[in-house]
């Protein structure tokens, strides 16, 4: 056994649910492992016959794809962090690994065999029903919350392209921000002595010494969180601090080349580099917060996702604090034609609890309204916005020839246009909407490019308006297969996801047996005396027609948020742009009483506003 015996007593005695006398028996089956970064701990297909727990570092899980499928690519599915145990399954049943464990960096285990695991279940036979229930409950778990980059992270690689004066403030204003919430230690390679450790500074070409290996060992058992500040180059310190670190933010500035510098290949591409996944952190000195060229950043390198610093914006200095514990809040936005008007009211409620909003995404109507959200300009904007396209520019009223389509769509490419111009990936705030590619059916998910071109996409319900075309292909409304796009959301670097359905939930009963004629529904409007009947028009069964489908997945994927809000809009119709500010108020009004309920019984919530 290792030093890690005392934690390790009291985790095998909750994970396996035994006794503190038989957990201290059981803790000496244990055996330490160590896997470096970048290494694997086992591949796909491999015999299962062990059981790991990870003391300290963080992997991979990795899906490699069916034989025989050359144009598909390995999948990373989700990550393990320190308290995880991994290979539960193959310890009870044998057989091969279902997917592969990578080390992210340098990181420490405990290994349960087979023959120890089953040498100490015939003393103790209850041991195997404890640990199938305890797998799981665990494996339910994990499906209902997919896991996210930013779970429990607790080494963060700075990694400068360039030296920049900016950075020194940045650095010391991220540290302070952290430390207002958890014990942070911020290391650069000339201030190490000023910190205690056993060395000053480490030159570019110097060895890493063990000493110092140790001790920022225990710095990591001391502080919650380090940031290791590497030098803006392919130096030791800088391949050091990679080869720690849970996540790796490349940090640039706006103002330079975009251009990959001549190191960074070596340095994170090399078969030893770190497996971390990686992100761009652009700052920006324009004075008026003006945002450009990020897809020239973005293209020459292969990052998860990249997060905007403008001058004088503070607050998205926040949002990074809250990325990096796991705090982040993404809002997915669904679809549902006008009744899409509450969720204005709803982010204006949420706006003023001082709920940060870090990620945005949604379908439809709710990825256009998302989209003006993403400007980062408040909910008033967001509301004049929206009553000038809607309401002003009456976009459902642009009937053509039906050949292909009720609506010719142009007048919703113009007010896209106008109102949303610009590009996703210049977005202060990031953003991504759905839609479905006509010829396969598969998601298609917006993050970069136009973003009139994305919203096009994702409002094109079939037979409403006409398919957009994205890269050659015809895509159509995201709401045929996802309207309500969580799961996506919880890919994304965010805790906690708040959600807002304003699918209609309504039965609705009819007074006749069969459909009237067109005669006869002519008549009950035109005629006195004659009855009229309610009969849905061709937009409201197409747009209630794309919900169908998705119908039992939306339900799934609403209740796996952390908050859903359901606004009372039922009593609107679909197409019913006269009540624009009824239909706000009330998304307004049902949010602030259900936000306020979630406040007040989550903390960590409202710590978030703060």
């Amino acid at each position: 056994m290792t030093d890690n015996s005392e934690l390790l007593f009291d985790i095998v005695e909750r994970y396996f649910g035994i006794g503190a006398e038989d957990a201290k028996a059981f803790v000496h089956e244990f055996k330490a492992q160590n896997v470096a970064g970048g290494h694997w701990l086992f591949r796909q297909g491999e015999h299962a016959d062990a059981l790991y727990f990870l003391v300290r570092g963080r992997l991979q899980v990795w899906i490699e794809p069916d034989t025989g499928k050359e144009d598909q690519e390995s999948r990373l599915v989700g990550e393990i962090t320190p308290g995880e145990w991994v290979g539960e399954i193959g310890l009870l049943t044998g057989g091969v690994r279902t997917a592969g464990i990578r080390a992210i960096r340098d990181s420490q285990l405990l290994k349960l065999d087979r023959q120890s695991f089953e040498h100490f279940a015939v003393r103790h036979p209850n041991l195997v029903m404890q640990l199938a229930g305890s797998i799981a409950r665990r494996l339910t778990e994990r499906t209902r919350h997919a896991p996210d980059g930013a779970r429990n992270l607790t080494t963060i690689a700075l990694l400068p392209l360039d030296k920049s004066d900016w950075l020194p403030d940045f650095c010391e204003r991220l540290t302070g921000e952290l430390r207002k919430r958890v014990s942070t230690l911020c290391l650069t390679s000339d201030s190490l002595g000023k910190c205690g450790a056993p060395v000053d500074s480490v030159s570019a070409e110097e060895s890493i010494p063990d000493s110092l290996r140790h001790w920022l060992d225990d710095q990591e058992n001391e502080h919650r969180l380090l940031l290791y500040v590497a030098d803006p180059g392919d130096t030791s310190w800088s391949r050091f601090c990679l080869r720690q670190s849970d996540i790796v933010f490349l940090l640039a500035d706006a103002d330079r080349d975009a251009g990959r510098r001549d190191w960074e290949k070596k340095l994170l591409e090399a078969g030893d580099a770190a497996t971390a996944r990686r992100a761009l952190l652009l700052r920006h000195s324009a004075s008026d917060g003006r945002i450009e060229n990020t897809l020239e950043w973005l293209t020459p390198r292969n990052v998860k996702f990249h997060l905007h610093l403008r001058a004088g914006h503070r607050d998205e200095t926040s949002r990074l604090c809250r990325v990096l514990l796991g705090d982040a809040i993404g809002l997915v936005l669904g679809g549902g034609a006008a009744r899409g008007f509450a969720e204005i009211g709803a982010y204006r409620a949420i706006y003023e609890s001082g709920v940060p909003i870090d990620w945005v995404g949604g379908t439809s109507i709710g990825g256009i309204i998302g989209a003006a959200i993403a400007k980062d300009l408040g909910p008033d904007y967001v509301l004049e916005a929206s009553r000038e396209a809607f309401v002003v520019g009456k976009p459902f009223g642009d009937y053509t020839l039906p050949l292909i389509s009720l609506l010719r769509g142009k007048r919703m490419e113009r007010l896209t246009q106008k109102h949303l111009h610009g590009e996703i990936e210049n977005l202060p705030t990031p953003f991504f909407c759905v839609s479905t590619m006509l010829d396969s059916g598969d998601l298609h998910i917006h993050e970069r490019g136009p973003i009139w071109q994305a919203l096009r996409a994702t409002a094109a319900l079939p037979g409403m308006l006409p398919p957009a075309v994205i890269q050659r292909r015809l895509v159509v409304d995201g709401a045929v297969i996802n309207n309500l796009p969580v799961d996506i959301m919880r890919d994304k670097v965010v805790g906690r996801v708040i959600a807002i359905d304003v699918s209609s939930r309504r039965t609705y009963t009819v007074d006749y047996d069969a459909i009237p004629s067109p005669w006869a529904l002519m008549a009950g409007r035109l005629l006195p005396g004659r009855k009229r009947y309610r009969v849905p028009g061709v937009i409201s069964v197409l747009m209630k027609s794309a919900e169908i489908g998705t119908a039992a997945k939306m339900r799934e994927l609403a209740a796996s948020a952390d908050l859903l809000l359901r606004p009372p809009v039922d009593r609107f119709g679909i197409t019913d742009i006269n009540s624009f500010d009824e239909i706000v108020q009330a998304g307004y009004d049902y949010t602030r009483e259900h936000l306020d309920k979630w406040l007040s019984a989550d903390e960590k919530a409202v710590s978030r506003g703060s």
